[in-house]
């Protein structure tokens, strides 16, 4: 990393491995379904969950709970599991920003339906409130370290059908009760970040126009090289569901995509 990718995308000229690189329609994307070079950056979050969801098979129907769904990958996730045409149950700490997540949505995917379940820190209740909005085909765990002593799995356990599938994509080392898990026939699989035919199949599902359409998909804020101060700034704030911050380079007076970061 330190001699060949030192600068990474802060460089005025990226370096990337041509084999991590996939061709985008441009026309397609930019004219038909309105997005701009920096809406697509948003990329870098939307793949993420979706290298889970697709690791454990998820499928049109499925009833899939996300959490905490309040975080930027969670919140892409919930967005990509609603345009596969899931049912989601996004569960989060914070109230005000599963409200927002399921406005964020529906704005963008007419039909989607999404429940939301509070994180209390009662396992029992959260359990009951997530059998009540079930039963669940599958889970997506994107949890922080900081949730090491969070019951939020457990309870999600308990609502999980028979032969159900957990995604596990945090950072925390969770005890479950194996009995549950055997007797159930649980199958949980660990999974970092996406593959290569992850990216490729996602892109078949944004070129159809199957996530939500232009500015619907993302809040950005553009910033140029020189203004890179500001950006991080505003970075730290402008944060989570729908939210991101880009930084480009300016080539004369216009802007293409590979000069955006």
């Amino acid at each position: 990393m330190r001699d060949v990718w030192r600068d990474g995308n802060f460089a005025e000229y990226a370096n990337v491995p041509l084999e991590n690189c996939n061709p985008l329609d441009e026309t397609k994307l930019c004219q038909t379904l309105g997005y701009t070079h920096h809406d697509l950056m948003y990329l870098s979050y939307l793949l993420v969950p979706y290298g889970g969801l697709r690791d454990i098979g998820v499928q049109p129907g499925d009833t899939v709970a996300i959490f905490p769904a309040t975080g930027g990958f969670c919140g892409a996730g919930v967005a990509v599991a609603a345009s596969m045409g899931c049912k989601v149950i996004a569960m989060g700490r914070n109230e005000k920003e599963p409200a927002r997540l399921k406005e964020y949505v529906h704005t963008g995917k007419a039909g989607a339906v999404i429940e939301t379940v509070k994180i209390t820190g009662d396992e029992t209740k959260n359990a009951e409130a997530l059998q009540a909005v079930g039963p669940i085909d599958a889970i997506l765990d994107l949890s922080p370290p900081a949730a090491v002593n969070s019951t939020h799995l457990k309870s999600a356990l308990t609502g999980l059908k028979y032969q159900g599938r957990i995604s596990l994509m945090g950072l925390v080392d969770f005890s479950l009760p194996s009995w549950r898990v055997i007797g159930n026939g649980i199958t949980l699989k660990g999974k970092l970040m996406y593959s290569r035919d992850d990216m490729i199949q996602f892109v078949k599902l944004l070129e159809k126009g199957l996530l939500p359409h232009g500015a619907n998909l993302v809040d950005v804020k553009t910033y140029g090289f020189e203004q890179w101060k500001e950006a991080l700034e505003v970075a730290a704030e402008h944060m989570g569901i729908g939210r991101l911050v880009t930084l480009y380079h300016e080539h004369g007076t216009s802007r293409s995509a590979k000069d955006v970061v």
